[in-house]
């Protein structure tokens, strides 16, 4: 029998094409079938954990704020107290813009400057102004931690209102009280009256990984509840809006009121509060719930106390300290009488965790520390000379600096790497802010020197050179020529209150 080669071809690409094509509606069908269920579930999440997330409605008084003109208890002689040339001026056509007089005149609000016609008002006097108040009202979110009626929120948000209302997710509206709030962290408690406020589940921030996704739950400026998807873009983050943060970062389209809503896992349990603004941040909400406990128990926090001070490791200084990377904080100065000075912590030592937590930075050091409560003990290791060792510290609460005697001398160094300097006396001391006179000032720094380069100001304090103390300009110019030859000195330096490590190449 002959076989039709070129027709047996042609079936053979149908029949792979028609499984491709019934393949490919099969998987089609799939990918469907997986978004409706991811859909869904987004929706149950904003349906049961969004009733755990409530609107808050603040009323402030400003008194910055816009006025509007009141007529009835002024004569007229009061309301236009300007001469015949100023009221031909008030009267006259505007050929700029093609208004007519009467135009002009009948604008709405002619007393207040409009834009574009700053030469064509006249502004009202400040003695006619009302006394008035008028109330200012601002809008955000807040999390149920329990069903006594507490409410975790920003502390922005609520701090000096004269008015807070919340709206549940069905619309039920009821009047809040601020319990306390706490400036280390920003996070604020306030309560309604109430026995019934649906909670939820919430998650260990401990596990928070970069990439995953998650929800953001809160409420819009109209008090209605509002949903968005994100990743979780940052974790340990620092930027410095509050004393104490190691916050993380989502990537999501927050909208405005949405200060103070929940970040929601995938597995339907809060992991954050959003800091709301124009901020991508993110409190944990292991922070949050302690904080909030110790407002409502204690109305205030009290944070434990270590007694040093620090610094971040940057790759010259890892390398001055024999670290193969960059970890951890560098102690750049132990307190006298602290809990660091009693259990043996020394400078130079570099703090690499605290209870078995890794220290990525200072401020995620100053935030395990503040995390724990005066008299509490804590495990810290540490790297000295190249080994690491354990020591058991057991906090306090802050105490007082106790600064050193004056120096008096006025001796001066010229320029070393660019840099020159002379002794601390008392009067400059009070003048430059610095709350010791020990080291040497810095009186000058050459434009692009080694010093400069290194960071290095005006007024800075040196109090170290290559771990050799400071105390006056003889001991700084025998530290200087001892290292002439070094390619890099290692200073310790005080810049605004804080002391530092500073590597000079």
């Amino acid at each position: 029998m002959k076989v039709n080669v070129t027709h047996t071809r042609s079936i053979l690409f149908i029949c792979v094409l028609a499984f491709g094509i019934l393949q490919h509606a099969a998987s089609a069908a799939d990918e469907r079938q997986t978004l409706q269920t991811l859909s869904q579930s987004f929706a149950v999440l904003a349906q049961e954990v969004g009733e755990a997330v409530v609107g808050i409605k603040i009323e402030r008084s400003d008194e910055d704020r816009d006025w509007t003109p009141r007529f009835e208890h002024f004569e007229r002689r009061d309301v236009f107290p300007f001469g015949p040339e100023e009221f031909r001026r008030w009267f006259r056509e505007n050929p700029d813009r093609g208004e007519a007089p009467e135009e002009y005149f009948f604008s709405p609000d002619p007393y207040r400057e409009r834009q574009g016609r700053r030469r064509d008002v006249i502004p009202m006097p400040d003695e006619i102004r009302p006394n008035m108040t008028q109330p200012k009202i601002n809008f955000g979110s807040g999390i149920v931690l329990d069903e006594h009626g507490h409410i975790a929120t920003v502390r922005e948000l609520v701090d000096d209102s004269k008015g807070i209302a919340i709206t549940l997710q069905d619309g039920t509206q009821l009047r809040a009280e601020v319990v306390a709030s706490d400036r280390g962290t920003g996070i604020a408690v306030i309560k309604v009256e109430s026995s019934a406020l649906p909670t939820t589940k919430f998650g260990d921030s401990n596990d928070v990984t970069l990439g995953e996704l998650a929800v953001v739950l809160g409420h819009s400026p109209n008090q209605e509840p509002g949903i968005s998807l994100g990743m979780i873009s940052g974790v340990g983050r620092n930027p410095h809006i509050v004393d104490y943060e190691n916050w993380f970062a989502i990537d999501a389209n927050l909208n405005p009121g949405v200060g103070g809503g929940a970040i929601v896992s995938v597995e339907g349990e809060i992991i954050g509060m959003s800091v709301g603004g124009s901020s991508t941040f993110a409190i944990p909400i292991n922070t949050v719930r302690q904080v909030a406990t110790e407002l409502i128990e204690d109305g205030k926090v009290a944070r434990g106390w270590l007694g040093v001070s620090i610094q971040e490791i940057d790759s010259d200084l890892a390398a001055k300290l024999g670290l193969d990377k960059p970890m951890g904080v560098l102690v750049n100065r132990v307190l006298n009488d602290t809990p660091a000075e009693e259990f043996g912590l020394q400078k130079g030592d570099v703090i690499v965790t605290i209870n078995g937590e890794t220290i990525k930075d200072v401020n995620h050091l100053r935030a395990a520390i503040a995390r724990h409560k005066p008299a509490t003990t804590v495990s810290i290791s540490i790297l000295r000379d190249g080994q690491t060792q354990d020591i058991s510290v057991t906090l306090s609460q802050r105490s007082a600096q106790i600064a050193p005697p004056t120096d008096d001398s006025e001796a001066h160094v010229e320029l070393w790497k660019g840099v020159s300097v002379q002794n601390l006396t008392a009067d400059l001391a009070e003048k430059l802010g610095h709350t010791t006179d020990e080291g040497v000032l810095i009186a000058s720094v050459a434009p692009g020197s080694a010093a400069a380069k290194a960071g290095l100001r005006r007024g800075d304090l040196i109090l170290e050179v290559e771990n050799q103390a400071i105390h006056n300009v003889a001991e700084f110019k025998s530290a200087v020529d001892k290292v002439m030859e070094e390619p890099k000195v290692l200073l310790l330096v005080k810049h605004e209150g804080q002391a530092r490590y500073v590597t000079v190449k």
